[in-house]
C-alpha cells in the first residue's frame, strides 16, 4: 500500500482561495482510493503565488504529519510547482522541494505529481468547501 499526499488551490472571484488537500492510498496492481478536503482564505493571506505555493506545501505536509503520528506510512507528497521553465512556479520548485526534502519526505513535482491534478479538481468545486470526502481513483 502507497500513500501519497498532494494539494491545489483555486481564487475564487469572491477574494477567496479554495485549498484542496488530498491523500491518495494506492495498491499497486489494484484501484486505489482518496479522500480530500477543502478550506477557504482569503486572498490577502497570500499576495504572491509563492506564498500561496509554500501554504500548499505546507497543508500538505501537516496532514503527512498527522498520517506519520497514526502509524501510516507516507511514501511521497506532491508538490504542486513544475520543471517547465516557461511556468510561473518553476522559480520556486527548489525551494518547495526542499522543504518537502527537510521534513523527512521524498516528493514529485508536475508534471509527474498527479495527486495535485486530482487536488486541482477539487480546487476548482467549491459547493462543499468543508467536507470530506472519499473517492476511487485507478492511477
Amino acid at each position: 500500500m502507497q500513500v501519497h499526499v498532494g494539494c491545489d488551490s483555486a481564487i475564487t472571484g469572491r477574494g477567496r482561495i479554495i485549498f484542496a488537500i488530498v491523500v491518495c492510498v494506492i495498491n499497486p496492481g489494484h484501484a486505489g482510493r482518496y479522500y480530500y478536503s477543502r478550506q477557504s482564505e482569503e486572498c490577502t493571506r497570500y499576495p504572491v503565488l509563492q506564498t500561496r505555493l509554500l501554504r500548499e506545501v505546507q497543508l500538505s505536509l501537516d496532514v503527512a504529519e498527522e498520517l506519520q503520528a497514526q502509524g501510516v506510512m507516507v511514501n511521497q507528497v506532491h508538490c504542486d510547482s513544475n520543471t517547465d521553465p516557461s511556468c510561473k512556479s518553476t522559480e520556486h520548485t527548489k525551494l518547495l522541494t526542499g522543504y518537502i526534502q527537510s521534513m523527512g519526505y521524498q516528493f514529485l513535482v508536475k508534471p509527474h505529481a498527479w495527486a495535485t491534478f486530482i487536488a486541482d479538481r477539487h480546487s476548482r468545486n467549491v459547493a462543499h468547501p468543508n467536507r470530506l470526502h472519499r473517492r476511487y481513483y485507478q492511477p
